[in-house]
């Protein structure tokens, strides 16, 4: 059942589209959705894409050199792309390994990583993705929240499930890590209000 669910967020990620770009900005730039608890900080210059499913915002994207602006096919998954995807679907995983991509290995600075997050976790795991093109994805699963009485049986379970990708290439993976750590920290992860009891 877990491995069930696991296929669908990753293909749910994989088929998402961006169907929003709001336009470059001088500074940084905070975005949010409500829906799903996630505020980030864009750094200045970049266009910062909405991820959506369907009609349904998911989350945020961009890229990390500023000359790029993202398009409405734009999936966020190209190299030199940082994102982060939202979903509710924590429940089907008693810890964020179970939702990790399959094919990813630890990744030796996720600690690190983690350090940047100043938010709370329920469950954390940072991985590394190697293809066969020099390409890398590392990621970031987060697991959030706690189901409220209003949920019934799954009360008290992981409410939220963020998915945090730097995907790039290997001989700029060091130098796209320090825009991931600023990242990490102009992020905030509320939870959304559905969470509660």
């Amino acid at each position: 059942m877990q491995n069930m669910w696991r296929k669908i967020l990753q293909k749910t990620v994989a088929v998402s589209t961006i169907v929003l770009c709001f336009p470059a900005s001088v500074e940084a730039k905070t975005y949010q959705n409500d829906e799903y608890g996630v505020r980030i900080e864009a750094p200045p210059g970049r266009h910062v894409c909405t991820m959506k499913m369907m009609d349904h915002a998911h989350g945020f994207a961009f890229n990390l050199d500023a000359k790029m602006p993202c398009t409405k096919d734009y999936t966020g998954n190209r190299p030199g792309t940082l994102s982060i995807w939202a979903d509710y679907n924590a429940v089907f995983f008693s810890n964020a390994s179970e939702a990790a991509p399959e094919r990813c290995t630890t990744f030796p600075q996720g600690q690190a990583l983690r350090n940047e997050y100043k938010g709370s976790v329920r469950s954390w795991r940072s991985c590394i993705v190697h293809d066969q093109h020099d390409q890398v994805m590392v990621t970031l699963t987060l697991l959030t929240g706690t189901r409220g009485a209003s949920w019934g049986e799954e009360a008290g379970k992981p409410c939220m499930i963020y998915q945090i990708y730097l995907t790039t290439f290997r001989n700029r993976l060091v130098q796209e890590l320090n825009d991931l750590r600023t990242f990490l920290r102009g992020t905030q992860l509320d939870d959304a209000e559905s969470c509660g009891p």
